[in-house]
């Protein structure tokens, strides 16, 4: 009997395992993402809402090109680990025009590569923005000194004292 409870012991936690790998493996990507890139209808800036739930990827690009801004809702958005994608759909110059983006997150940054329609591919590296502090929020007090001895004390160089 003491093997088959160790046997059942084992197959739970196994199943622990996979059950935690298959909930953790998502990258989180929740955020805005930033980039610009040269095309062969000139330099482009984007910045990339994105918002995963449950491995579906919803969000916004607001992009500009030669002066002309758009922003469009994300479709078909998914992630799969670290393995991102998504479709933009816009009209440029008249022209309905589908972007189909993958992309490959390394931490702050996605590596994406994008189809425009039948006319091009492009690469480029979108990075995190880094989210701003709230309104109000104190900046980080600054080290000082404490010195242990009376002789450190006397001294004004922060050489010989340590700082917190």
């Amino acid at each position: 009997m003491p093997l088959t409870t160790s046997v059942l012991s084992l197959l739970s936690s196994f199943a622990v395992l996979l059950i935690g790998a298959e909930s953790g493996g998502a990258a989180e990507i929740s955020g805005k993402w930033r980039v610009e890139f040269d095309t062969q209808i000139g330099k482009q800036k984007y910045l990339y809402e994105l918002n995963v739930e449950g491995g579906k990827v919803t969000g916004k690009a607001v992009g500009e090109v030669n002066g002309d801004k758009h922003t469009v809702d994300l479709k078909n958005g998914k992630l799969n680990g670290d393995e991102i994608g998504f479709t933009e759909e816009f009209e440029y110059q008249g022209n309905a025009i589908r972007i189909d983006y993958t992309g490959k997150i390394h931490g702050e940054e996605i590596q994406f590569t994008r189809k425009v329609g039948d006319f091009a591919t492009e690469q480029f590296v979108a990075k995190r923005e880094k989210p701003e502090a709230p309104a109000g929020t104190p900046a980080e007090p600054r080290p000082r000194a404490t010195c242990s001895s009376p002789l450190q004390r006397s001294r004004s160089s922060s050489a010989i004292c340590s700082t917190m």
